[in-house]
């Protein structure tokens, strides 16, 4: 099985209601293509949803997009990396790349600026880079998200965006 990443954005606003309602939905359809919904996180202002699934592969992911006529910005399979910490991430920084890193350098440009995080109470949680090497989603449990912001960019760690969101995963049973 691979990881996916399914990227998403909402105009109006997705709210949780609305999550639940689509995730039902999703959740009918997406065994049929060997799919299974691992986590979500959606922007507490409701524009953007990250969507972590595992599937057999990437054919399978599109063929349950075009079957259930899922809009996206982006879809890409990648690896989980976890401190396997018990915080919850709130916060959740895009990352992109003109050209492919390693996973090492860049846990080299965090290290380095470790104490810019623990200034400003910010925990790394975990990661999913992209297999090209050219995309990289990670989460931050943080007081909030101008706190992660400040603390990546002194740091000097590439980003893209830096949003707060609320951590959904598949109801227990």
């Amino acid at each position: 099985m691979i990881h996916v990443a399914l990227e998403r954005e909402w105009e109006p606003a997705m709210t949780e209601q609305g999550f639940w309602q689509m995730a039902e939905e999703a959740g009918l359809c997406l065994p049929i293509y060997r799919g299974k919904w691992v986590e979500s996180y959606l922007a507490t202002d409701g524009s953007r949803l990250v969507c972590h699934m595992t599937a057999p592969d990437m054919e399978s992911v599109r063929s349950f997009l075009h079957q259930t006529k899922t809009r996206y910005v982006a879809v890409w399979c990648g690896e989980p990396h976890s401190l396997g910490l018990d915080l919850l991430p709130n916060v959740l920084v895009e990352r992109s790349f003109d050209k492919p890193v390693t996973l090492d350098s860049i846990q080299a440009i965090e290290d380095a600026g470790a104490q810019c995080l623990e200034m400003r109470s910010v925990t790394f949680t975990s990661t999913l880079f992209s297999a090209d090497k050219t995309r990289m989603l990670c989460l931050y449990h943080a007081p909030d998200a101008q706190s992660v912001r400040d603390a990546q960019q002194e740091a000097g760690m590439p980003l893209d965006r830096v949003w707060p969101c609320q951590y959904l995963c598949p109801p227990e049973g």
